[in-house]
């Protein structure tokens, strides 16, 4: 697994006391069990219930990253689902730019973990449109979900996501996805892995490494992809050289 968070960072044992800090909040305030139970119930529905996912906050009376932290920490030890990500993301100070600001990947699949740090995130995920609508219109809590489809490999993950505006900062917010691969052991606990009412989208991890090119929500050329293939046709041209000599 990978970890990723962007904060000023003094030393190791920092690192680790806010960590733990972290994980006691969270176990303090979600019960490991209780909580358990309401994701098994969320899961095992045939179809995707939104309404009883935002519950979760009221009932437990956490933020929505703190929800979502401590789902994806109970996920792989208490029902098995190992293959799993989470990603934080908020707006930067002047609204025009996404920053990853935590991230944990505990697949195979490449997520945006090393990813150039001025790229642009794929804006096609929902973590990424509940920041535009919170930027563009404002409001309160934002939660759904979604299925991408990596566009390279043919991953498929269960996007579990919401957002929030950030309080001291008019126009910011923050939104957090747990992403749940949908293989064989996944889709038999999730019953609405299947329903048709949840939107699909085929993603690329930024716009620059992004092979589509029909996406309307793309906000810069593909230049990583196009230079990729400029490289690769002027290899094919020197192997054609080398042969003909």
């Amino acid at each position: 697994p990978t970890t990723s968070s962007w904060i000023q960072v003094q030393s190791f044992a920092q690192l680790v006391n806010n960590y733990n800090a972290s994980y006691f909040g969270g176990a303090l305030l979600l019960n490991r069990h209780e909580l358990a139970d309401d994701i098994k119930a969320l899961l095992n529905t045939r179809h995707w219930n939104g309404e009883s996912f935002s519950a979760l906050l009221d009932k437990y009376r956490v933020t929505p990253e703190m929800l979502l932290y401590r789902i994806s920490q109970i996920l792989p030890g208490v029902l098995g689902i190992e293959h799993i990500f989470y990603f934080r993301f908020t707006h930067t100070r002047d609204l025009q730019s996404v920053m990853l600001t935590k991230e944990l990947n505990m697949t195979q699949t490449l997520m945006t973990y090393g990813i150039g740090i001025n790229e642009h995130y794929c804006r096609r995920m929902i973590p990424m449109r509940f920041l535009n609508s919170l930027r563009r219109q404002g409001g309160g809590i934002l939660s759904g979900a979604q299925i991408i489809q990596f566009v390279k490999t043919g991953d498929r993950f269960l996007l579990l996501s919401m957002s929030r505006p950030l309080s001291l900062s008019e126009g910011r917010g923050s939104a957090i996805a747990v992403g749940i691969k949908l293989d064989r052991r996944s889709k038999s606990l999730i019953g609405f892995s299947d329903d048709p009412r949840i939107p699909v989208s085929k993603v690329s991890e930024t716009c620059e490494r992004c092979p589509l090119t029909d996406c309307r929500e793309r906000v810069v050329s593909a230049s990583i992809v196009s230079r990729r293939k400029r490289l690769k046709e002027r290899e094919e041209a020197l192997r054609r050289i080398l042969i003909s000599q």
